[in-house]
């Protein structure tokens, strides 16, 4: 019997239950328990982590990026660019900047991850997808800290400064292009992976289109990645590294 017909018969509907408890258990309409409260709190914790995780990183390396760049010789071309221009504390705030971009980089991925983890975390399936996400860019980007101390951190009496000029620092260029290829995979990625889930959602087809055309707003990082790593391999083959660096780091 439809709702219309048991309303045409005097009978509120908001009396009568989707089923009847089971044994032992009283019914309560008027004050029924209730755990939407528990959505409420996942939720704002999810959105706290997602915010803070962007926040964090961005902040941080932004930071760390301005004091690297505030030396007098960045910015300029090299040929009007002397070694007095740039301090020891300077390549040291440089190569810091270096280490935690990856980092950076992937608590922006994970709070990503995490909220496909909180939208779609039924599908198991999905869950398979974002965990891999965050091992394979996680073990990337955080061994990368490793990676770059390892080649330009000061040995054999050298000083920060004096390591720049060795050609074990200078291979930090070939792991920029490592780690700009892995951006625009993983960017590739966060954008690819949410659309099977949302198709099959049971939403009319013009929502599903306009949830997956909000989620391909993602794509625009797609773009911003792949002309970074364009610019770091055209860039790699060029002296004139301390005029080129300002847009890799305006891209990235």
């Amino acid at each position: 019997m439809s709702t219309q017909q048991l309303e045409a018969m005097g009978v509120d509907v908001n009396d009568i239950p989707l089923a009847m408890p089971p044994p032992g258990v009283t019914q309560n309409l008027a004050h029924p328990a209730s755990r939407t409260y528990q959505i409420y709190i996942v939720s704002a914790i999810f959105l706290a982590l997602t915010v803070s995780f962007m926040l964090v990183g961005i902040i941080t390396y932004t930071g760390i990026t301005i004091a690297a760049e505030s030396e007098p010789g960045s910015g300029k071309h090299i040929w009007d660019t002397t070694i007095g221009d740039y301090s020891n504390e300077g390549f040291v705030m440089s190569v810091v900047g270096t280490a935690i971009y990856g980092p950076v980089i992937f608590f922006v991925k994970l709070a990503l991850f995490f909220l496909f983890l909180h939208l779609f975390g039924r599908l198991r399936w999905m869950r398979y997808l974002v965990w891999f996400g965050i091992t394979i860019t996680g073990c990337f980007y955080i061994s990368g800290i490793a990676v770059v101390f390892g080649l330009c951190a000061p040995r054999d009496g050298k000083t920060w400064l004096e390591m720049s000029l060795t050609p074990q620092c200078r291979n930090l260029e070939g792991y920029g292009i490592a780690q700009g290829t892995m951006n625009l995979v993983s960017d590739f990625y966060l954008l690819i992976i949410p659309i099977p889930a949302v198709l099959s959602l049971q939403l009319p087809q013009k929502k599903k289109l306009g949830v997956i055309a909000i989620f391909m707003t993602g794509f625009f990082a797609c773009v911003v990645s792949t002309v970074a790593l364009g610019l770091r391999i055209i860039y790699n083959k060029t002296e004139d590294i301390t005029w080129n660096v300002v847009t890799l780091y305006i891209m990235t």
